[in-house]
């Protein structure tokens, strides 16, 4: 629980992280929190003209406000009123069909595997792209493989050291999980870590 939406603000744009080089799309007319809550974290704000009827962040002109330094747009749902998002979902459309591109190119590539996007889900917001990367196959080590993409100017992660059993706040025998229990048991959480 935050003490105020200011701090809150604050804390979901570290969440998302937002820091020093990014930017963060904001409406001009709305409460000063939403544009220095940016700042306070050493981010950008770059403001997005409103919509004269509504007052909210105008959706025809975000697609203008985004450069590739922008990481958040914080719509603002003015005076209660929902921002028209349906707009804004051209740019979401743009970074799945990117998505679904590079998913058909990377799955050429002996030791990549994207992530299947199963028939249940009716969409996939790719906020994060990840695949499997079998190293054998690939002929490098993992370590190598992300400073490579790294030196290419492509920013990565490993993903999680571990599987949630075996966080140091699990050892504590009073709690009941074993994670030598749970290894056996999710094998494959044992490979994607």
């Amino acid at each position: 629980m935050q003490a105020s939406g200011s701090a809150a603000l604050e804390v979901a744009l570290k969440a998302m992280g937002v820091g020093p080089g990014v930017e963060v799309i904001v409406p001009p007319y709305t409460f000063i929190a939403t544009a220095s809550a940016p700042l306070l974290i050493g981010a950008t704000p770059v403001f997005c003209d409103i919509d004269l009827d509504t007052f909210n962040l105008s959706a025809s002109r975000l697609e203008q406000a985004i450069t590739p330094r922008t990481k958040v747009i914080v719509p603002v749902h003015f005076a209660g009123l929902a921002a028209d998002l349906c707009e804004s979902y051209i740019w979401a459309a743009r970074r799945r069909d990117n998505a679904v591109y590079l998913t058909r190119k990377l799955a050429e590539i002996p030791g990549i595997c994207p992530l299947a996007t199963p028939p249940y889900a009716t969409c996939h917001a790719f906020h994060i792209y990840v695949f499997r990367f079998d190293a054998p196959k690939f002929g490098v080590d993992r370590q190598n493989f992300l400073k490579a993409l790294a030196g290419e100017g492509i920013p990565n992660s490993p993903g999680y050291a571990f599987p949630l059993y075996r966080n140091p706040m699990f050892r504590n025998p009073a709690l009941g999980v074993s994670g030598e229990a749970y290894s056996a048991l999710c094998a494959n959480a044992e490979r994607a870590c």
